[in-house]
Parts: structure tokens; C-alpha cells; sequence
């Protein structure tokens, strides 16, 4: 069994490469009215994610 020393890891070249690279750009599509969500973030711009409607769960994204 070959052990490495985390300071020997941390010193390795492919380690330093996955910290420091740039992170890749991921889009993502928003969800529009009427869509479901759990957090406004998901909504398109212009929407919340209204999680209740009075006393009934309601989870989707609403103009506001």
C-alpha cells in the first residue's frame, strides 16, 4: 500500500491545478410563472417563489 502525506499532496501538481482553476460557467434556466420552486433564485426575473398561498402549500413562482 502506498501512503502519501497530505503535505505531498498538497505539493503535487494535479491538486494545485484543480485549486486554482477557473470555474467553468454554467447556465441554468429560470423557471417561469407558474413553474414550481423551493427559492426565488430560480425564478425568472421579476418572480418570487411564493411557497404558501394563505394556508395551503402553493410553491411556485408568482410575479412580484
Amino acid at each position: 500500500m502506498i501512503m502519501t502525506s497530505i503535505a505531498e499532496r498538497l505539493a503535487s501538481n494535479s491538486l494545485q491545478q484543480h485549486m486554482f482553476e477557473s470555474q467553468s460557467t454554467v447556465v441554468q434556466e429560470c423557471v417561469p410563472n407558474g413553474g414550481m420552486c423551493l427559492f426565488t433564485y430560480t425564478c425568472c426575473d421579476g418572480y418570487y417563489c411564493r411557497l404558501t398561498d394563505g394556508w395551503s402549500a402553493d410553491g411556485h413562482c408568482r410575479p412580484g
